[in-house]
């Protein structure tokens, strides 16, 4: 699960997935945590700063039939945590195993605030859960990658380049 900020912040804020649990003095005969069947992964926390404003948060659904996890715990923590929100919860639910999805549907829009130097896209991937999507102005040469990490690795390549004396713009 991907997760990022706008902004950035002064010290720390770190996001962690946890486990729903049933509240003192519940009855475990009637009641069910909301989280049965999914463990959380490795990366079940992320901490933002000055230099990091995105994360990959892991977690896993046992098989469909022993998963009954609807919800996993959203919480935040850290320095600067009063100046960011953070839903409660996110929503899980367990896919059939080997299940692919041929030809997800990926929808793109124009938001309405979307001038025309400022253009908001948004993307609706519901069958993958996330998509990256790159705009390029026309005759720009783009590489789209095929992976996450390949992406990642070049943006901070290009982060990284020393751009002293280098054009950002297309001359016309």
């Amino acid at each position: 699960m991907m997760v990022s900020i706008s902004n950035k912040p002064f010290a720390d804020v770190t996001v962690t997935l946890k486990m729903d649990v049933l509240p003192e003095g519940a009855d475990a005969t009637t009641e069910t945590p909301k989280s049965v069947g999914v463990t959380l992964g490795d990366k079940k926390s992320h901490q933002f700063t000055k230099t990091s404003t995105s994360g990959v948060l892991s977690f896993a659904c046992a098989d469909e039939k022993t998963t009954t996890a609807t919800m996993l715990v959203v919480e935040l923590t850290g320095t600067d945590k009063a100046s960011f929100t953070a839903p409660e919860s996110v929503v899980v639910a367990p896919q059939k195993a080997g299940t692919q999805v041929e030809a997800p549907p990926l929808t793109l829009t124009t938001e309405a605030d979307s001038t025309v130097s400022n253009t908001n896209v948004k993307g609706v991937c519901p069958s993958l859960g996330e998509a990256w999507i790159e705009l390029s102005p026309e005759g720009a040469t783009a590489t789209a990658y095929a992976k996450g990490d390949e992406a990642s690795k070049a943006y901070a390549d290009f982060k990284a380049a020393d751009m002293t004396g280098k054009k950002l713009y297309r001359e016309t």
